[in-house]
């Protein structure tokens, strides 16, 4: 059985790890599942997928 904590957060737009128990990191992404956006709003800072401060 695959380790969860290694797959990626299933939110299209974010890079960050799934947490142990969900195949979604936050309860934003998991929230966002099935909507178009063009950042990630997780808030985690190692996101890749994150809304840069302008």
């Amino acid at each position: 059985m695959k380790d969860a904590k290694k797959d990626k957060c299933s939110h299209d737009n974010c890079s960050c790890q799934a947490a142990a128990d969900s195949k979604y990191c936050s309860p934003y992404c998991e929230a966002a599942k099935g909507t178009a956006e063009i950042a990630c709003g997780c808030e985690h800072s190692t996101c890749a997928g994150k809304v840069s401060p302008v």
